[in-house]
């Protein structure tokens, strides 16, 4: 069962709705004639992982888009926010996170989904050893999940034509010349996509849509390398008078046992000449390597190369961006597969996880980031409470998360009601500070001069008011 499939069930549980049949489609077209495969012909998966680890810069954007994703972490929340937690829901939750390692397991999860399309967990339940990976899924208590290998896992078909569940093929190291396959039942696995085209149920593999640029980029690597290394040690070129070849292969073999291959010998009848290489800037190319590559996850190139935003133009849009669709891969596939991780974890122990969803926690950027983000939260909402807008709850959810989220919502709950048993509170008058004799005197003549001060403003202004008016009788309007 895949993602949809759960996302489908869980409509059809809350809404009470029933899936419209197509008139056109009896099945998907992926399904085929009872087989699914993944779209990947011309390359092995198991090379797919390979190039993430012979390539840094894959590497390092796959991994760094993860832990946005997860590194954060996240917590659950009534859907009702006037219900409180019950404890023991908070508890049995917090202990199997802990006990799974639920957070670096989709990590690792995610990982798979950039490298091979898809994402694969097998749900372990408590239940007699002899029960296969074939059988269904047990109604016992969830204990533990595991990320199976996607590289051996691009295939859904059926036993026979009569059955009509399509099995998560594993395909194991060859065994002589055929593969093993374990047919995998659906209920215990949950397959996880997060970029796909319609109508196919396996994804899309980052590495296989930029197998061409991150082969030239590795090749581009090992050839600066060999550029560097032999424009840098030279090449030595004797020559050797009056000599017969014989005398020639001493040196030669001399050479080869120092392991100097940059060493040539020949006698004075042989001219050798080495044609100086262009030395050239590979940055255009690079460029178009990094371009490339951080389009790849989804990921601004700064980000990637690590080049300060300040220096690129609109690269803080950029980011906003790509922290918008990190949320938005939280909230439509991790927050669903997570709460029917939940509902399995709940469920034999007689709770339900209907009443609560998740709440991802926000993504965490840099200090330097957080430190202006912090000082910014903590200005507004001081200016926010000295004016009464805001009590102080609200103040500490202002400095912790702003105020919109990500997605453009109010974090606040409106404005306050305020009770009508309570009383208005009246600031008291403060009281003026004590003044010594000289700092009364001060005031006092302060004070004379800026009457005397007033009463001349008032009689120049009457003087100017009159003569106006003498002008405009004299004059006319």
């Amino acid at each position: 069962m895949g993602l949809y499939s759960f996302m489908r069930d869980t409509a059809k549980k809350t809404f009470n709705l029933s899936e419209p049949k197509s008139k056109l489609e009896t099945q998907k077209h992926a399904y085929g004639m009872g087989t699914t495969n993944a779209d990947i012909t011309d390359i092995p998966r198991e090379r797919l992982g390979i190039i993430v680890m012979s390539e840094p810069l894959i590497r390092k954007a796959i991994m760094k888009v993860n832990r946005d994703k997860f590194g954060g972490g996240w917590d659950i929340e009534p859907r009702d926010k006037d219900q409180p937690i019950d404890d023991n829901i908070k508890r049995i939750i917090d202990d199997f996170n802990h006990n799974t390692n639920i957070k670096n397991k989709l990590q690792q999860m995610g990982m798979s989904t950039n490298i091979y399309g898809d994402g694969f967990i097998e749900l372990i339940f408590e239940e007699p050893e002899d029960n296969t990976i074939t059988s269904p899924a047990p109604n016992t208590q969830l204990i533990d999940i595991r990320v199976l290998n996607a590289a051996y896992i691009y295939q859904k078909k059926r036993k026979d034509k009569r059955d009509p569940i399509e099995y998560y093929i594993y395909k194991s190291f060859k065994t002589g010349d055929a593969n093993m396959e374990t047919y995998m039942h659906p209920t215990r696995i949950r397959h996880v996509v997060e970029k796909k085209i319609p109508g196919n149920e396996f994804g899309i593999s980052d590495v296989y849509t930029g197998y061409h640029i991150l082969t030239s980029k590795m090749n581009a690597d090992k050839y600066y390398g060999e550029f560097i290394h032999w424009a840098g040690k030279g090449l030595y070129d004797v020559e050797i008078k009056g000599v017969d070849q014989t005398t020639i292969n001493e040196y030669i073999a001399r050479i080869e046992k120092s392991k100097n291959t940059n060493l040539q010998a020949h006698d004075e009848n042989v001219k050798w000449q080495v044609h100086n290489p262009v030395i050239f800037n590979p940055k255009e190319f690079n460029d178009y390597f990094y371009i490339n590559i951080a389009a790849l996850a989804d990921l601004p190139q700064h980000i990637l190369t690590g080049v300060q935003p300040g220096q690129l133009t609109g690269s803080e849009i950029g980011l906003a961006d790509y922290y918008k669709n990190i949320m938005n891969i939280q909230t439509t596939i991790y927050s669903v597969l997570l709460e029917d991780i939940y509902n399995l974890v709940l469920k034999p122990q007689g709770y339900s996880f209907e009443g609560y969803r998740i709440k991802w926690n926000p993504i965490y950027v840099d200090e330097m980031s957080e430190a202006t983000i912090l000082k910014t939260r903590s200005e507004a909402g001081s200016y926010l409470i000295d004016r009464g807008a805001i009590d102080e709850d609200e103040y500490r959810m202002i400095a912790r998360e702003g105020i919109q989220n990500l997605s453009g919502e109010s974090i606040l709950a409106g404005p306050k009601e305020i009770s009508k048993s309570e009383e208005p509170i009246i600031p008291s008058k403060p009281e003026p500070p004590l003044m010594t004799k000289d700092q009364l005197i001060d005031y006092e003549m302060e004070r004379l001069r800026g009457k005397i001060e007033a009463e001349q403003q008032e009689k120049r202004l009457s003087e100017a008011k009159k003569k106006y008016d003498e002008a405009k009788k004299q004059y006319g309007d």
